[in-house]
């Protein structure tokens, strides 16, 4: 919750406050696991799931048939 600010903070050189709103949006995303749901319920087939940078974020990879 505080780490993303500040990191952000510092690679635009911004000292306005302006991502501190990022720990918040983050937690409004579907997990891994929800998103996978949510593309095998529309149809989508052969679904990948990649973890990245120890899991803070996931590449989802899937075909359409």
């Amino acid at each position: 919750k505080r780490v993303m600010p500040i990191t952000a903070s510092i690679i635009a050189w911004d000292r306005s406050g302006a991502y501190n709103y990022l720990p918040k949006s983050v937690e409004t995303f579907a997990n891994p696991e929800e998103l996978a749901n949510e593309i095998l319920h529309a149809g989508f087939k052969e679904l990948e799931l990649s973890p990245q940078t120890f899991g803070v974020c996931t590449i989802t990879k899937a075909v359409k048939p």
